[in-house]
């Protein structure tokens, strides 16, 4: 199956995201295919959320720039049509997005494009870990996974692969079609030893 995974990142916060990097190994290992749409490049035209950089140089945190001399390329593009873009190239089966406090909002304004479309979301990371309720209180978002997610999201594509119930997952919280949501304890912890290679391949030249 195709599965989209979002880092919705703040413009020019370049630490790249290392649960992104190992989800797209496991996945692929899997059988899966994969793809990124990280709006770290993106300005936004709605003002949601702002270039970092800029922001400390303008308040004397950090030491004027010249973007030219950097290796990264900046997209000028909207980064709402680029997203809606990727979704009807790529046409997911799922997409998975990973996301702190700070970068949940860009991640609901970015679901809103695209809900037309109806294709799952399944969201992680620190804020859903410790906010999942307030996650799903936002119709954009069905599935949320609590804790470390290897186990959880790479058993989810092999049901929904298979068409099978996934309503039992450990660590899975999910919308049931009466409205209610099924709150699974939370999954073992795993071994580091276990997860494959970190998949760097799938960023952007210019983030590494």
């Amino acid at each position: 199956m195709k599965i989209l995974l979002v880092y919705p990142n703040l413009r020019r916060m370049n630490m790249l995201p290392p649960a992104i990097a190992l989800f797209s190994a496991l996945l692929k290992g899997d059988g899966h295919e994969i793809s990124l749409f990280d709006s770290t490049d993106y300005p936004n035209p709605e003002g949601d959320f702002f270039d970092s950089d800029k922001q400390k140089e303008k308040n004397l945190n950090a030491r004027p720039f010249d973007d030219a001399k950097l290796k990264i390329s900046f997209k000028e593009q909207d980064v709402f049509k680029a997203f809606y873009d990727k979704i009807n190239k790529f046409s997911p089966d799922l997409i998975a997005m990973s996301c702190t406090e700070d970068m949940f909002p860009i991640g609901i304004s970015l679901l809103k494009k695209i809900k037309d479309r109806e294709i799952p979301v399944i969201m992680g990371g620190v804020f859903p870990t410790f906010a999942p309720d307030l996650a799903l209180s936002y119709p954009e978002v069905d599935m949320v996974c609590i804790g470390e997610g290897e186990h959880a999201l790479s058993e989810l594509c092999k049901r929904m692969d298979n068409n099978q119930d996934y309503s039992n997952i450990p660590g899975l919280w999910l919308k049931e079609k009466n409205g209610t949501i099924k709150r699974n304890a939370m999954g073992p912890l795993v071994s580091m030893e276990e997860n494959p290679k970190l998949d760097l391949s799938i960023f952007n030249e210019g983030r590494l």
